[in-house]
């Protein structure tokens, strides 16, 4: 018996609100505190609460609308001329609380988009929720960049007199993505509607790989899905609609009647059929499937050859520090001489110091400043570049094409002794190691300078010829002549 190969897929694109992340339980659990919370502030029943809720719910097209209570007639009295956000800060506490401790992934999740991620796959989601608490709850839940685009419904309106500024009083890093790209769909369009997924699939679908949706609703997401044409995935772990308390999502909802009686019916011909159920988890996806993405051999010698040019590119620069250095060292030992010869010495705590023990120092300052550029910069640079060169030649070698270079310069660029081993290894000198020799050799010289000026002390330096003193008689200056010198030859008198 053969079993056929896997699909290949190139491009996932997932529901959120129950497929990922725990919403119904999270937004069960905060709008009962909600509720509780509300009813022991104003001694409002439930029963009066729920239908004015969901005129709310309705008019907004949410169930998670944040200015609830700011709408809500019945609770005016106690409002008064004060927001809501004063007067009921409990409740809202209450509902924020609950909503943060509820709101977690699904098993599995993670660690399976982490997997397809990984595999070069893009990973796209599209979510009817509303774009603020969609984007909490991806910060929330650690799924920023490892999704790479969402698509969900834009926010609802401010309140009147409120706006943007006025509502979002925390540090602009707390609001919005800071990876995925996030995109709003159009006001009014809903799943089944298959025109958003229509888009993803045209925008992000990879030729030669297969397209997978995977959602929670058979007659949303999978429907949906299966009018596209792509392959449809059931999440039907992360069914809601016959779990305990579920009545009260539906007696709050801004769907449609025939919606909510669609979702409840179990017949078989009104919803849609699964090619695929995801009945333990989100995990199974992989035993499904086989994430990948075709490689781009064009691209990657592309890239290869890019990263020989940076290698180069720093290991010019590295030279021309070095030439540099050597240039510095080289005119700080002639001052070092012409300084030692020709200036007389200075004390310092009571010991005469030739001024040129001094310049070793300042010697050894740019000496290290070249160090730090050359060895803790520029060769840095120069190993991430020779890194990203040999990652590209084991995928172009692996895929037929091979490509050796960097791997053969790396191979001989040590420095090895055959008779040196350490911990039973031959001992090697790697390029890091050479540059760390070559500028403490540098170290070594000025030192060695400075301790022989210090040992050997101050140089003797020429003794000045005496001037002749004038002498002074009755107010007239005689200079006497400067005595010839012996060799002079006489001159006759």
């Amino acid at each position: 018996m053969t079993t056929s190969a896997p699909p290949q897929i190139g491009l996932l694109v997932v529901d959120l609100d129950d497929t990922l992340w725990t919403w119904f339980d999270a937004w069960h659990k905060s709008f009962t505190a909600l509720l509780a919370e509300l009813e022991k502030v104003t001694g409002l029943a439930c029963e009066e609460l729920i239908p004015a809720i969901k005129l709310v719910h309705e008019q907004k097209g949410t169930a998670e609308y944040s200015w609830l209570l700011d709408e809500l007639p019945m609770l005016e009295p106690f409002r008064g001329s004060q927001k809501a956000s004063e007067v009921f800060d409990s409740v809202l506490h209450a509902q924020n609380s609950a909503r943060k401790h509820n709101t977690h992934l699904y098993p599995g999740v993670l660690s399976t988009l982490r997997h397809i991620k990984a595999s070069g796959v893009t990973i796209v989601a599209y979510t009817e929720s509303l774009s603020f608490w969609t984007e909490w709850r991806i910060r929330t839940t650690g799924l920023d960049g490892l999704i790479d685009v969402l698509y969900s419904s834009p926010d609802h309106d401010f309140p009147e007199g409120e706006s943007q500024e006025t509502v979002r009083t925390l540090p602009r890093e707390e609001y919005g993505l800071k990876q995925t790209i996030h995109r709003n769909v159009a006001r009014g369009i809903s799943k089944p509607n298959p025109q958003i997924l229509q888009e993803i699939v045209t925008a992000h679908a990879v030729a030669g790989r297969g397209v997978v949706y995977v959602g929670d609703s058979l007659d949303r997401d999978v429907e949906m899905a299966q009018k596209v044409g792509v392959i449809d995935v059931h999440a039907k772990y992360g069914e809601t609609y016959q779990k305990p308390g579920y009545d009260l999502l539906r007696a709050v909802t801004h769907w449609k009647p025939s919606a909510v009686e669609k979702e409840s019916s179990g017949d078989p011909k009104v919803k849609a059929v699964a090619s695929y159920v995801l009945d333990e988890g989100f995990y199974q996806l992989l035993t499904f499937f086989e994430f990948s993405k075709p490689l781009n051999i064009d691209a990657h010698l592309q890239l290869w050859k890019e990263s020989l040019g940076v290698q180069m590119h720093f290991n010019d620069i590295g030279w021309r520090i070095r030439a540099l250095a050597l240039t510095v060292l080289t005119f700080t030992l002639g001052a070092i001489g012409f300084v030692y010869i020709n200036l007389a010495p200075t004390r310092v705590f009571g010991w005469e110091v030739s001024p040129a023990a001094f310049l070793p120092l300042l010697g050894a300052g740019l000496w290290c400043a070249f160090w730090f550029a050359d060895r803790g910069w520029f060769h840095k640079l120069l190993i991430g570049a020779v890194k990203e060169g040999t990652d590209q030649e084991r995928i172009l070698t692996a895929h037929g094409v091979p490509t050796k270079l960097g791997t053969y310069i790396s191979d001989a660029s040590p420095i090895r002794f055959k008779k040196w081993k350490r911990k039973g290894n031959l001992v090697e000198w790697h390029s890091s190691l050479k540059l760390n020799l070559f500028y403490g050799l540098g170290l070594v010289l000025l030192g060695a300078t400075m301790l022989a000026i210090l040992f050997y002390g101050p140089a003797s330096l020429p003794a000045k010829p005496e001037q002749p003193r004038p002498v002074v008689n009755n107010n007239i200056t005689v200079v006497p002549p400067a005595p010839a010198p012996s060799n002079a030859p006489s001159v006759p008198r």
